[in-house]
């Protein structure tokens, strides 16, 4: 895989402002004190997180292995009046388990992990007593396609599996829930029957100035029984 193929698909996903904001809003009450964030990326989430909740925030540290989203990173962190550290590589690797933090928060990046298991452990081991983790993955198997394996996606996620494996390392698990139940249906087309390779920028701004806003409107009451994702809030 190239490294631009990363950096072009954050930037795609840069587009979807909405769907950026829905993504926030989920994290947003779990935020305060020093924050790990793990797979920063660009720094889409960062900027977002620093922008709205700058007075939460003690400091952030966010790891990111790829190269030449790490420098667009470095560039975002350096602007911004608040401490800040970046670190180039993978996780759990990159991290030294003596760093305490209040929440550890990741957007699509489990399922980059092979062991994903020692992660949730490396998690664990990195929160403070009462550390919140916050984790947003792509849900269901069965909907594994193209894109998945353009992306080294190791897997796709189910609630029982996540929360096995949340517990294992230690967590008591406060939330769990599906949601994007349309993505669902867009990600097997896409991926299962039209075997994709990138995302379309056109479809991206479609979902996201049209169908969101009305979809997270009825996920916000109803919670669905199948999604494109899963998102999982743990604590110590």
């Amino acid at each position: 895989m190239k490294d631009s193929f990363i950096t072009d698909d954050q930037n795609i996903m840069t587009q979807a402002k909405n769907y950026n904001k829905y993504l926030f809003s989920l994290l947003s009450p779990y935020v305060n004190g020093n924050i790990l964030e793990i797979g920063a990326g660009i720094g889409n989430m960062t900027d977002m997180l620093l922008t709205n909740c700058k007075k939460q925030i003690q400091s952030i540290t966010c790891i990111e292995q790829d190269k030449e989203c790490y420098k667009k990173l470095e560039e975002k962190l350096s602007s911004l009046q608040i401490y800040s550290n970046s670190i180039l590589g993978s996780f759990p690797e990159a991290l030294d388990t003596k760093s305490q933090f209040d929440l550890i928060c990741s957007f699509n990046v489990f399922e980059h992990i092979e062991d994903d298991n020692k992660a949730f452990v490396k998690c664990y081991n990195l929160l403070s007593p009462g550390g919140s983790m916050f984790a947003f993955v792509p849900a269901f198997q069965c909907i594994y396609g193209s894109m998945d394996q353009k992306l080294k996606h190791f897997r796709r996620y189910n609630k029982k599996e996540i929360i096995g494996k949340a517990k294992t390392a230690g967590f008591s698990v406060e939330k769990i829930r599906y949601c994007n139940f349309i993505g669902f249906l867009g990600w097997f087309v896409n991926n299962r029957i039209l075997k994709i390779k990138s995302q379309k920028s056109n479809q991206v701004v479609l979902f996201d100035k049209i169908i969101l806003p009305i979809q997270s409107k009825i996920e916000k009451y109803i919670e669905p029984r199948i999604g494109q994702n899963l998102y999982i809030v743990a604590r110590k």
